[in-house]
């Protein structure tokens, strides 16, 4: 097969037209609906015809932008002091947990040193003792007063006192026990 040019002048038409393209469009689109239907995406994906101001352009205006951001910062900060204050207060009971086990340990050590040997033994005034409380190194200070129950010679009464300072705060925990020889 060869393949002829058409003169200089001529129409370049196809050789090959489709089918009902003399017809008008309802009667073309009722004698070959599929060839001639129109292809359009559906409405879910159609893009929707904006609303916009004669004479406005579309976008933000700087103004807008400034308030949407003061509005966000606002936001992202009240979240962090949120996480901060959460921080601070997840500190502060560690270190009470540790405080009353250490006056727990303590209160059992002079317990079974009065039960054993009588005499019960007292830290010196203000003794610190530093523990480690996730990674900071949080200094104790003990203060006991003992002393004896009116009516009752086996009997002592022992407050014991454990303090910690939390930023400018000082904070105490304080409890009483008797101690007794049986």
């Amino acid at each position: 097969m060869r393949f002829v040019r058409p003169p200089a002048g001529a129409s370049r038409k196809p050789f090959f037209s489709p089918p009902g393209e003399g017809l008008s469009g309802s009667l073309r689109a009722m004698l070959f609906p599929v060839v001639f239907r129109e292809k359009r995406a559906p409405a879910k994906f159609r893009a929707r015809a904006s609303v916009v101001k004669p004479g406005c352009p579309g976008g933000l205006t700087f103004l807008e932008m400034m308030v949407t951001i003061v509005i966000l910062s606002t936001g992202i900060v009240a979240i962090y002091r949120s996480f901060v204050l959460s921080l601070d207060y997840q500190h502060h009971l560690a270190c009470r947990l540790h405080a009353n086990l250490l006056i727990d340990q303590k209160v059992s050590t002079m317990q079974y040193a009065f039960r054993h040997g009588g005499e019960v033994p007292l830290p010196s005034a203000q003794t610190a003792e530093a523990v480690r409380v996730g990674r900071k190194d949080v200094p104790f200070r003990w203060a006991v007063d003992l002393g004896a129950v009116t009516g009752a010679d086996e009997i002592l009464q022992a407050d014991v006192a454990l303090s910690w300072q939390e930023g400018k705060r000082i904070l105490q925990v304080q409890r009483t026990v008797y101690l007794s020889q049986f």
